[in-house]
C-alpha cells in the first residue's frame, strides 16, 4: 500500500513520460462572469490502447486548479487529472510593450551619454578658469593678454551654448521617456515567465480518435455593465442599449471566440452566512481632524470583491451612500444596512470615494492583488451646497484635464453631430434561477492587456412615463423623468449609463436597480423653460423665547413658472427637519396642500402648469427647543 501511494504521489509531482502525447488546443469559447471567466479549448488526440498521458500545455498561469475539466466524444476512462507550472517553455512577449521596453532602454541609455558630455563640458569650462592664474604667473605682454582673453570668451561661449544645448536636449529625452513609462504603466500587458500545464491520464480499450474539450476557470478577468440610455421626445419609449465592458489580464489574447456574458460571480461566497451574536456597546470613534476616515480594513478571499459598510461617527449606518472607483468606473450604493459590494476589480492601485450629501467625501487608497478586501468606512459630517449633483464614472486612459467646461460637465460632441445608429450583434438570452447570460453568436476578440473591451449586447424599447421633478432646495432646475414601470423584467445590473435626449448627450450617471423600488427613474437632463425659486419669507419667520423655550418660524415660498408652450406636469420636492431628539419639537404651520411623509420628513407638490401659468407653494414650520440650546440640522 504504501509503495502504491509513493506510486501515485510521484506520478503527479514528475515530468509525465516521453511517450505522452502533446495536445494542441484553440480556445473555442469563453464564458464571462463578473469576476473570473471560464475558458474552453477544443482539441483532437489519437490514443492508443491502454493507457494515455495527454498533455494540455501553454496554458495560463491564472488557471484555477479545482475547476478543470475533461470531456471528449468517445469511449475512454479518464483515471487521474493534474496540473503543474512549467518553466522550460519560452516566455511570450507581447510585441508593442517589448517595443516600449526597447525604447525606454535607448533614452535610458540617451540620457547616460548626454550627462557624461556635460561632464566635459564642465571640466572644459573648469579648465578656462585657470585662465586668470596664467595671466598672472607668467609675464605676458598687452597683446598676449588681449589675445589669450577673447580665445577664452569664444571658447567659454561655445562651451556654454553647448551645455545649454545639451540640457535642452536631456529635458526633452526626459519628458519621452516619462511617456514610454506611462505608456508601459497603462499597457498593463503581460510577460509570461511560466506557463501552466493539464495533464490527463486516460485508459482505452481501442484505437481511436477523440475531440477533447478542456474547460477551465480564469482569475485577473472579468466584465462590468453599462448602458446607453436614449429618446428621441416625450411622446417616444426609452432605448436602452445594454454593453459588456470585459477585461482579462492572463497572459492569453482571446481571438476570434465566441462569447458568453454571464451575470453570475463564482469568485463570490457561495454558502448562506451564519449570524452570531451581536454585542452592543459604545461607539469610542470621535473622528480625527481635517475630515480622515479611519477605516477598518480586512483581506479576504473574495478576489476583486470589494465589500464593506459605511457610518457616521455617532456610529449610525447610511443609506444610499455612493462607494465608487472613479478608475474603473464602476461603484455601488449602500443599502439600508449601510452595505456596499463591489465586484470584478482587477487586481492594481485603486482611490476609493465615498459620497454622501452632507457629510465629507472619504477617499480611501486601496490595493487588490487576487484578493478581496472589506471595509468599514466612517465620513465625517460635513456642509455640502450644491446647485446640481452630476456623476460621472471615467476610465483610466481618459485624461480629466480638457475633457469638463468650467461647470464641471463633461465636453462632448454628440449634440452637433448625428448620432449613428448601433450594429446589433445576434444573441441568444437565457435565465437560470441565480444569473442570466447573453451567448454572442459573432466571434469577437478580447486581448490581454486589461483594458475594458466594450461589446454591445442588445437593446430594448420600454414604454416609459414622462415627467418632471425639482427639488428647489438643492437645485434651482427642473429635470425631465422617464420612469420605467416593472423594470424587474429587463435585467439590469448597476452601472455607469450615458443619457442621450433628443440627439443630444445630456450626461451620465451611475444606474442602480438594487436602490430602487418599484419604478425606476432615469434623470434626462434640466430643462430651462420650467424656471423655479424659493426664497426665505423674512417677514414670516421668526425667532422668540418664552419661558425656557426657543421658538424658531421658518417660512419658505416656491415658485414654479412654466414658460414652455405646451403643458406640464411635476413633482416639487422640499422638507422639513425630523427630530430624533424629545426636546426638539418639529411642528408644521403650512404646507400647501402638500403630501408630508412623517418619517422622512420628505413633502411633495404634484402640480399640473399650463402654457405661462405660474404656481405658488408656501412651506412653514416651527421648531421648538430648550432654551439656551444650539441646534443643527
Amino acid at each position: 500500500m504504501l509503495i502504491l501511494l509513493l506510486s501515485i504521489l510521484f506520478s503527479t509531482t514528475t515530468n509525465p513520460s516521453s511517450d505522452s502525447v502533446q495536445v494542441v488546443t484553440e480556445i473555442e469559447e469563453v464564458t464571462v462572469f463578473k469576476s473570473q471567466a471560464q475558458i474552453q479549448r477544443l482539441g483532437k488526440v489519437d490514443l492508443q490502447v491502454g493507457k494515455n498521458t495527454l498533455v494540455f500545455s501553454g496554458l495560463t498561469e491564472t488557471l484555477i486548479n479545482q475547476s478543470v475539466q475533461l470531456r471528449g466524444n468517445g469511449s475512454y476512462t479518464l483515471l487521474s487529472i493534474t496540473t503543474r507550472h512549467n518553466y522550460s517553455e519560452k516566455p511570450s512577449v507581447n510585441p508593442n510593450l517589448e517595443n516600449l521596453q526597447k525604447r525606454k532602454q535607448e533614452l535610458e541609455l540617451s540620457i547616460q551619454q548626454k550627462n557624461a558630455d556635460l561632464k566635459v563640458i564642465d571640466q572644459g569650462i573648469a579648465m578656462l578658469g585657470s585662465t586668470q592664474e596664467i595671466i598672472k604667473n607668467n609675464k605676458l605682454t598687452a597683446a598676449e593678454i588681449e589675445q589669450l582673453l577673447k580665445l577664452y570668451q569664444q571658447n567659454l561661449s561655445e562651451l556654454l551654448q553647448d551645455q545649454i544645448s545639451i540640457r535642452n536636449e536631456i529635458v526633452a529625452i526626459h519628458e519621452e521617456l516619462s511617456r514610454v513609462n506611462l505608456q508601459i504603466n497603462n499597457s498593463w500587458e503581460v510577460e509570461r515567465t511560466s506557463f501552466k500545464e493539464v495533464i490527463a491520464e486516460v485508459q482505452t480499450n481501442n484505437p481511436q480518435s477523440i475531440d477533447f474539450t478542456l474547460s477551465y476557470q480564469v482569475s485577473n478577468a472579468g466584465w462590468t455593465p453599462s448602458y446607453d440610455i436614449r429618446s428621441s421626445d416625450i411622446d417616444s419609449p426609452l432605448e436602452i442599449t445594454y454593453k459588456a465592458n470585459i477585461y482579462q489580464r492572463t497572459g492569453i489574447d482571446w481571438e476570434d471566440v465566441k462569447f458568453t456574458i454571464n451575470s453570475g460571480d463564482p469568485s463570490s461566497r457561495s454558502t448562506k452566512p451564519e449570524l452570531y451574536q451581536n454585542y452592543i456597546g459604545y461607539n469610542s470613534y470621535r473622528g480625527i481632524p481635517g475630515g480622515t476616515a479611519n477605516v477598518l480594513r480586512r483581506v479576504s478571499n473574495e478576489r476583486g470583491v470589494i465589500k464593506g459598510k459605511v457610518y457616521d461617527v455617532d456610529g449610525e449606518l447610511i443609506a444610499g451612500a455612493s462607494v465608487m472607483l472613479p478608475g474603473l468606473a464602476i461603484g455601488d450604493v449602500t443599502d439600508q444596512n449601510g452595505m456596499f459590494e463591489i465586484s470584478g476589480v482587477p487586481n492594481g492601485f485603486y482611490s476609493l470615494s465615498v459620497m454622501f450629501i452632507g457629510y465629507e467625501t472619504s477617499t480611501v487608497r486601496i490595493n487588490i492583488s487576487n484578493n478581496g478586501l472589506y471595509l468599514e468606512i466612517p465620513l465625517e459630517f460635513g456642509v455640502v451646497g450644491m446647485d446640481e449633483l452630476f456623476v460621472r464614472g471615467y476610465t483610466s486612459n481618459e485624461e480629466r484635464s480638457g475633457l469638463f467646461t468650467t461647470d464641471g460637465f463633461p465636453k462632448h460632441r454628440f449634440a452637433e453631430e448625428k448620432i449613428e445608429e448601433p450594429t446589433f450583434i445576434d444573441i441568444v438570452e437565457t435565465a437560470s434561477q441565480t444569473s442570466f447570460s447573453y451567448r454572442i453568436e459573432v466571434p469577437y476578440s478580447v486581448p490581454s492587456d486589461g483594458k475594458a473591451h466594450t461589446l454591445e449586447i442588445k437593446n430594448e424599447f420600454i414604454e416609459t412615463d414622462y415627467l418632471y421633478g425639482t427639488v428647489p432646495k438643492l437645485s434651482a432646475h427642473a429635470y425631465l423623468l422617464g420612469n420605467i414601470p416593472d423594470w424587474n423584467e429587463l435585467n439590469l445590473l448597476a452601472g455607469e449609463a450615458n443619457i442621450y435626449f433628443d440627439n443630444g448627450f445630456v450626461g451620465s450617471t451611475y444606474l442602480d436597480p438594487a436602490s430602487s423600488g418599484d419604478t425606476l427613474s432615469v434623470s434626462l437632463g434640466k430643462d430651462e423653460r420650467i424656471v423655479l425659486e424659493r426664497t426665505k419669507l423674512k417677514d414670516f419667520s421668526s425667532k422668540n423665547f418664552f419661558r425656557n423655550k426657543t421658538r424658531e418660524l421658518f417660512t419658505y415660498e416656491i415658485t414654479v413658472r412654466n414658460t414652455k408652450s405646451e403643458p406640464v406636469s411635476i413633482t416639487v420636492e422640499d422638507q422639513i427637519p425630523v427630530s430624533t431628539n424629545e426636546e426638539i419639537q418639529v411642528s408644521t404651520k403650512e404646507l400647501s396642500n402638500g403630501d408630508l411623509n412623517e418619517d422622512t420628513g420628505i413633502i411633495d407638490w404634484k402640480l399640473d402648469i399650463a402654457p405661462g401659468e405660474v404656481k405658488t407653494l408656501r412651506l412653514s414650520y416651527e421648531l421648538e427647543y430648550p432654551k439656551g440650546k444650539r441646534i443643527v440640522y
